[in-house]
């Protein structure tokens, strides 16, 4: 959802994350039907927004203006600007590496959310021209849930989870193995063999923006 005023008080629109395509489309419901906009016209046949390799979420950041997408497959995340994508403007994704205090994360994200939007009203200040806010990634590789900066894919603060025991907070030195070999140079990974972890695969963010539950693979319950 994005205001602006030649789109409407509030227009609403969907993106959809392509895994396969590496790419997220943007649809336009109306009504009891829904339409895609080709985000490069001026190529032939349909194309969505380019992003990472095997983008596999997207999050809406609480301004409402970015969208942010979990890239497996390239071990990134992306943001798109969304009134660009919605106008089939170019130069509107971001790739972002998320870097911790010693280096790269290279690992692969499982998935991404962000805190809740703000309510609209008509006192809504304009979206900034590049990424901005905040957004929580799953890295089930290191037992990581990192809480990373989007304007510059900062590790903002880490929450790891050893199998078996409680949440530790790493803030931005953070280790991961090395999971996207493209990233090795400067990578933070670990000094040594790395212990099984609890693995957090999926993530989900209270409405009031207050709590984030984490779903752990090697574990029979839900972190808060």
């Amino acid at each position: 959802t994005t205001p602006d005023a030649a789109l409407g008080a509030s227009s609403h629109y969907l993106f959809v994350v392509e895994s396969a395509r590496g790419e997220v489309s943007i649809v336009a419901p109306a009504g009891a039907t829904s339409s895609f906009i080709n985000s490069d016209p001026l190529s032939p046949g349909f194309s969505g927004v380019p992003v990472g390799r095997l983008p596999v979420e997207a999050a809406t950041t609480a301004d409402g203006c970015f969208i942010a997408t979990a890239n497996q497959g390239s071990c990134d995340l992306s943001a798109i600007d969304v009134l660009g994508a919605v106008r089939q403007r170019t130069g509107i994704a971001w790739r972002r590496t998320v870097t911790a205090q010693g280096g790269t994360l290279a690992a692969r994200p499982s998935a991404i959310v962000a805190p809740p939007g703000v309510p609209f009203d008509v006192n809504i200040p304009a979206c900034d021209p590049s990424p901005a806010g905040l957004v929580y990634v799953a890295f089930p590789g290191c037992d990581l849930v990192g809480v990373v900066d989007l304007a510059s894919g900062s590790l903002v603060e880490g929450i790891r989870f050893p199998q078996g025991g409680p949440p530790v907070l790493t803030g931005p030195n953070a280790t991961c193995p090395l999971e996207c070999a493209e990233l090795a140079a400067g990578a933070a990974v670990p000094g040594g063999p790395v212990a099984p972890g609890g693995a957090p695969i999926t993530l989900a963010m209270d409405p009031d923006g207050g709590l984030l539950y984490v779903g752990l693979w090697n574990e029979p319950t839900v972190a808060v």
